[in-house]
C-alpha cells in the first residue's frame, strides 16, 4: 500500500510543471554546470544551496522540465524517513505507518508554488535537524546537536530566514527541563555544527572562482536592502494583511491538516504522552511562523516548515480518534488505560476531519492537476500547461512553445529575456547574455547600494555587446522600470532598434518578442508575419492560471 502510494503519487508530481521561482533556480543550477562562476558570470540573490541542488537535479536528469520535481521528490523521500521516525517516537509505529502513506499524498497536492520551493527544500532540511536535535536528547553524545547544527545550516543555505530554529531549540531544550549545564552544551554544539557547515560552503563558493565581496553583496548586502529597506517594488506588506493570510491558510486551504494538528497536540502535550519528538513539531510549526512573518510578504510557500509539521501531526491525529487509540507505543496504551475511551466522541470527531481532508484534498488536487485528463486524453500537454504561468505574462505551454523557437537559433547560442522568468533560457539551454538573469535584481540596483553603480555598469556592458538572435521583453516590468530610470533603460531601447517586433503573447499581449534586423532585405509579408507562426499563441483562459499564492 505505501508502496503504491509513493510510485502513484510520484508520477503525478512529475507532471506538475516548475513555478516560476523554480525555473530561476533550475536556471541558475544548469548555469553552475556550464562553468559559470556563481555571483559573477550569473548575479542571483539566493544562497549557494539553492544552486548546488538544482545543479545536482540537472547533472541527474538532464534539462527537462520534470528533472527538478523528480530530484525534489526524492528529497521528499528521504526527509519521510526522519518525519515518520519522530511520529514514531511520538505516537508510536502505527501512527508512523499513517505517516508514510499521507506524505506523499499532501506534498503533491500542496500547489505547484509550494511543494519543491526553495522554502520547501529549507523546511526538509529542517525535519532532520530537529530529528538530530531530538537524538541529542536521547543521548549525552555532542554529535547529534553538531549534526543538528550543519542540517540547520544547509537549511539556511536555502533560505536563512529559517536560521530562527537556533534559538527555539535552545528553547525546546529548557522546555524539556534539560540542567542549564546541558542546555549550555546543546546551544554550543548546535551553533558549533551550523558556523562550520556555513563557513564550509562560503569556502566551497570561494573555491568555485566567486570572491568575497560579490558572494557578501549579492546574498546579503542586496537582501538585506531588498527586504527591509524600501527599495521599489520590495516593501514589504502590513503585518495585518500577512496576518488575514495566514488565519486564510490554516483555517481554510490547510483547514483539514489545521484541525487534525490541534487534535494531536492537545493530546502530546498531556504529561503522560509529552516527549522531546512530540514537542518538536511545535519547534518546526512555530520555525515556519516566524519565517513567514520575518519576510513580510505573505506568501503560502514561506510556510513551508509550518506546513511539514502539519503533515507530521496528521497521522498522530488519525492514529488518536481511530477505533484503536492513539498510538501503540507504552505511553499511548498506558494513556488509554487510565482514560477509557469514548467510542462515540472519537467515530464524529474522525468523521469530520475525515471529510475535510477529503474534501480539501481533492480541491487541491484539482487546482494542480485538473487539466491532466483532458491533457491526457487529447495528447496535448498544452491544456495542462497553460493552467500554470511562467511569470511576465505567458504560461508554460508558451514558454515551451518559445523555447521551441529559441532553440532554432543556433548562433548565437543566447536568448536575451528582460523579465523576471527563465523557463524559455533553461527549456530551450540559451543562455542570457546578461549576468542579470533576473531583471528586477537589477532593477532595484539603486544607490546607495555600495554595488549598484558597479553592476549598473555591468549591465550597460552585456547589453551593447549582446547580439541575440531573439530578445523577449516583459511589458509590465520593462514599463515600470523605464519610467524610474530613464538612463539605463536607454541601453535597451538602444538595443531593440536592431530588433523587429515579431509578435506578443501573454496576457493581453504583455510579452514582445523581438527578432534581430535581417541585413537583407526582408521578405514582403514582413518579420512579423513571417516568424508568427512558429510563436504559440497559447489558451490561457483568463482566471485559469495559477498565479503566485
Amino acid at each position: 500500500m505505501c508502496a503504491l502510494t509513493w510510485l502513484v503519487c510520484g508520477a503525478l508530481y512529475l507532471a506538475l510543471p516548475p513555478s516560476p521561482d523554480q525555473f530561476n533556480h533550475a536556471y541558475l543550477g544548469w548555469r553552475l554546470l556550464m562553468g559559470d562562476v556563481p555571483y559573477r558570470d550569473t548575479i542571483d540573490m539566493n544562497w549557494p544551496g539553492v544552486w548546488w541542488l538544482h545543479a545536482m537535479a540537472t547533472g541527474i536528469f538532464g534539462v527537462r522540465m520534470w528533472s527538478w520535481r523528480a530530484f525534489d521528490y526524492l528529497l521528499f523521500g528521504i526527509t519521510c524517513i526522519f518525519l515518520c521516525d519522530l511520529v514514531r517516537r511520538a505516537a508510536g509505529g502505527r501512527a508512523a505507518r499513517i505517516c508514510a502513506v499521507t506524505s506523499p499524498v499532501l506534498y503533491v497536492t500542496s500547489g505547484y508554488w509550494i511543494a519543491g520551493q526553495h522554502d520547501m527544500s529549507a523546511a526538509q532540511f529542517l525535519v532532520a535537524a530537529l530529528w538530530a536535535h531530538v537524538r541529542g536528547h536521547e543521548t549525552p553524545a555532542g554529535r547529534w546537536q553538531f549534526l543538528a547544527g550543519a542540517m540547520l545550516a544547509a537549511a539556511m543555505l536555502n533560505k536563512p530566514t529559517v536560521g530562527i530554529m537556533l534559538p527555539l531549540l535552545v528553547l525546546h531544550a529548557l522546555m524539556l527541563g534539560a540542567s542549564p549545564r546541558r542546555v549550555v552544551a546543546v546551544a554550543a554544539a548546535t551553533t558549533a555544527g551550523l558556523l562550520a557547515t556555513l563557513a564550509a560552503a562560503a569556502a566551497a563558493a570561494i573555491t568555485h572562482g566567486t570572491t568575497a565581496r560579490e558572494l557578501f553583496d549579492a546574498t546579503i548586502v542586496f537582501n538585506a536592502a531588498a527586504q527591509y529597506a524600501g527599495l521599489p517594488d520590495a516593501l514589504p506588506r502590513r503585518p495585518r494583511s500577512i496576518g488575514i493570510d495566514f488565519l486564510m491558510f490554516h483555517g481554510w486551504r490547510w483547514a483539514d491538516l489545521a484541525l487534525a494538528a490541534v487534535a494531536a497536540t492537545i493530546w502530546l502535550a498531556r504529561s503522560a504522552n509529552r516527549s522531546a519528538a512530540g514537542t518538536a513539531f511545535g519547534v518546526l510549526w512555530l520555525t515556519g511562523v516566524l519565517s513567514y512573518f520575518v519576510q513580510g510578504r505573505g506568501f503560502s510557500y514561506h510556510l513551508a516548515p509550518a506546513l511539514l509539521a502539519l503533515f507530521g501531526l496528521l497521522p498522530i491525529a488519525l492514529d488518536l480518534l481511530s477505533a484503536r487509540g492513539a498510538g501503540s507505543g507504552e505511553l499511548g496504551s498506558q494513556d488509554r488505560r487510565n482514560h477509557p475511551p469514548r467510542p462515540l466522541r472519537r467515530k464524529i470527531a474522525l468523521g469530520i476531519l475525515s471529510c475535510a481532508l477529503g474534501v480539501l484534498l481533492l480541491n487541491r488536487l484539482h487546482a494542480s492537476y485538473g487539466g491532466l485528463p483532458r491533457a491526457l486524453w487529447s495528447r496535448d500537454e498544452s491544456f495542462h500547461l497553460e493552467r500554470f504561468r511562467a511569470n511576465d505574462g505567458i504560461s508554460v505551454a508558451e514558454a515551451v512553445g518559445l523555447a521551441e523557437l529559441a532553440r532554432t537559433a543556433a548562433d548565437p547560442d543566447c536568448f536575451l529575456m528582460v523579465g523576471s522568468g527563465s523557463a524559455i533560457n533553461y527549456l530551450s539551454e540559451r543562455r542570457q547574455p546578461t549576468r542579470f538573469y533576473y531583471f528586477p535584481m537589477i532593477a532595484q540596483s539603486i544607490p546607495p547600494l555600495p554595488m549598484a553603480a558597479n553592476w549598473r555598469a555591468l549591465w550597460s556592458a552585456d547589453l551593447r555587446s549582446s547580439d541575440c538572435l531573439h530578445v523577449g521583453v516583459s511589458g509590465e516590468i520593462i514599463e515600470r522600470w523605464s519610467s524610474g530610470d530613464e538612463e539605463i533603460a536607454a541601453v535597451l531601447e538602444n538595443l531593440l532598434r536592431r530588433y523587429d517586433l515579431v509578435t506578443r503573447a501573454g496576457d493581453k499581449g504583455s510579452f514582445s518578442l523581438y527578432r534581430r534586423r535581417m541585413r537583407q532585405a526582408p521578405s514582403p509579408a514582413g518579420p512579423e508575419n513571417q516568424y508568427r507562426q512558429d510563436i504559440p499563441s497559447g489558451r490561457n483562459a483568463p482566471g485559469q492560471a495559477a498565479d503566485r499564492e
